[in-house]
């Protein structure tokens, strides 16, 4: 499973990498430190043909572009070419953005960070059910 991560902590980019690579599960293609930039290495992959992620690790809390602000415009991204699924990773999972993620298609669950190799064995089961 080919992941794309966006969150603008580096130093739990560095952590999420190393447990990916790690858990043999799991490999971190891209990371994006905000929604543009991650929308940006998203539309560059499907012009130029390149290999696009099987999920996105999106976290919420982020400048210039959040996570809400990314899942608003990634179906227009996509150009519903391709639906990828979406993880959210947030330090503190409230009920009230609990609730407001299930009202996005893409997006396949909650996660509490920090990153863990059981969390990304159930996202790629998930990805398998779909």
């Amino acid at each position: 499973m080919n992941l794309l991560l966006v969150d603008d902590d580096s130093t739990f980019r560095f952590i999420a990498k190393t447990v990916a690579d790690k858990s043999g599960v799991a490999k971190i293609i891209a990371e994006a430190v905000n929604g543009t930039e991650a929308l940006k290495y998203l539309s560059n992959s499907l012009s130029s043909g390149k290999g696009i992620p099987d999920m996105i690790f999106l976290d919420l809390n982020m400048p210039e572009m959040n996570g809400w602000e990314f899942l608003e415009k990634l179906p227009h991204t996509l150009d519903g070419k391709i639906d990828i699924p979406v993880c959210i990773l947030s330090s503190s999972i409230s009920t009230h953005d609990s609730d407001r993620s299930q009202t996005y298609a893409c997006v396949r669950g909650m996660i509490a960070k920090p990153l863990t190799q059981e969390h990304l064995q159930k996202m790629r089961a998930l990805i398998a059910e779909a």
